[in-house]
């Protein structure tokens, strides 16, 4: 089952990943919340990556297992039946956040408050949903699974491109990623 090991860890260290970026997200509202100067490129930079390499990667990969699940066990998939639904949730909601945070950004006079209450509603709803899928999805599939369900979804995942290691998107999240690099090291 080195097809499952593989899956399973890319998922899990993508969930690594985004933890990492909404700890620095949260640092960086913080300071906003206080009126401190923050890293607004930091603020929308992790929106915007999260959005793209979600909705271009990470979910697309889930949503492949969550089909593969319904057609495996249904009681097993009946839990799992609005992943879909989250994942378009969270995609609209870190829209939603992210535009805000850009449109601060360039200087669109905004109120802190709510903006604040806004980006830790949206760090909260990712994380429950990380540690769902960590305590329910990911268990009930490595149990259900095949040899041959990993195989395919395998295949599958190896179309999706990652925003991180397209040179234009290495640009664009420069500023995060080396904070994200000096906070591994600091």
């Amino acid at each position: 089952m080195a097809d499952m090991d593989r899956i399973l860890k890319l998922l899990l260290d993508d969930h690594l990943r985004m933890r990492r970026i909404f700890d620095l997200f949260e640092r960086e509202l913080a300071a906003f919340g206080k009126g401190r100067p923050a890293d607004y490129d930091v603020l929308a930079g992790a929106l915007d990556l999260l959005s793209e390499y979600l909705g271009a990667v990470h979910h697309p990969l889930e949503d492949r297992m969550l089909e593969r699940l319904r057609r495996r066990d249904a009681a097993a998939a009946g839990k799992a039946a609005d992943l879909d639904q989250r994942h378009r949730e969270l995609e609209d909601l870190t829209l939603e956040v992210s535009q805000i945070f850009a449109a601060v950004r360039d200087d669109t006079i905004a109120p802190r408050k709510p903006l604040c209450e806004r980006g830790r509603n949206l760090l909260q709803a990712y994380r429950e949903h990380m540690d769902w899928e960590e305590s329910e999805l990911f268990p009930a599939v490595g149990k259900i699974f095949t040899a041959d369900d990993w195989e395919a979804i395998s295949i599958a995942a190896g179309a999706g491109v990652d925003p991180l290691r397209e040179r234009p998107a290495k640009r664009r999240f420069a500023a995060l990623m080396h904070r994200l690099d000096a906070d591994t090291l600091g």
